[in-house]
C-alpha cells in the first residue's frame, strides 16, 4: 500500500468520525430541546400551583380581616373592600361556592344609611371591576348595582 492510499483511508475514516460526531451533536440538541420543553411544562405547572395556593392564602387572610370588621359593624369601606377581595381571590383559586356565599352575605347584610368617602367608593368599585368569572357575574351584577346606588358617598 502506498502512502497516498494510507492517507486516503485515514482521511476517509476521520471524515466518517466527524460526520458521526456532528450527527451526535444534532441528536443531543434535539434531545436537550425536549428536556427543556418538559422542564418548562413542570415549571408552568408549579407556578400555577403556587398562584392557586397564594390566592387561597390571600382569601384566608381577607376572611379573617373581614370577620373582624363585620363584628364591629362600623367600617362600611372595610366591609366591602375585604368582602370583595375575598370574592376576587376565591375566584382566582376556583372557589366559586365561596364567591357565591360571600356575594349573598354582602347582599343580605347590606349597610343602610352609612356613607363612605368618594375615594373609598372608587377603590371598592375598582376592586369590583376585577371580578370577572362568568359563573358569578350575574349574582355579582346585583351586588355591584347595590354598591353603586345604595351606598352614599361624600367628600
Amino acid at each position: 500500500m502506498s502512502t497516498g492510499e494510507v492517507l486516503s483511508i485515514s482521511v476517509g475514516i476521520l471524515s466518517l468520525l466527524v460526520v458521526v460526531l456532528i450527527g451526535w451533536q444534532i441528536y443531543s440538541i434535539f434531545n436537550i430541546r425536549g428536556e427543556i420543553k418538559d422542564i418548562r411544562g413542570e415549571v408552568s405547572s408549579a407556578i400555577r400551583r403556587i398562584n392557586t395556593e397564594s390566592e387561597r392564602l390571600s382569601t384566608t387572610v381577607y376572611i379573617t380581616i373581614f370577620d373582624e370588621i363585620r363584628k364591629k359593624n362600623e367600617d362600611v369601606y372595610g366591609y366591602f373592600k375585604y368582602g370583595l377581595l375575598i370574592i376576587l381571590h376565591a375566584e382566582g383559586c376556583g372557589e366559586f361556592h365561596l364567591c357565591s356565599s360571600m356575594i349573598q352575605a354582602l347582599k343580605e347584610s347590606f349597610p343602610v344609611m352609612k356613607s363612605i368617602k368618594n375615594e373609598e367608593k372608587a377603590d371598592i368599585l375598582s376592586i369590583a371591576a376585577k371580578i370577572s368569572e362568568s359563573g358569578i357575574k350575574q349574582q355579582f351584577g346585583d351586588l355591584h348595582s347595590m354598591i353603586i346606588t345604595k351606598i352614599p358617598s361624600c367628600d
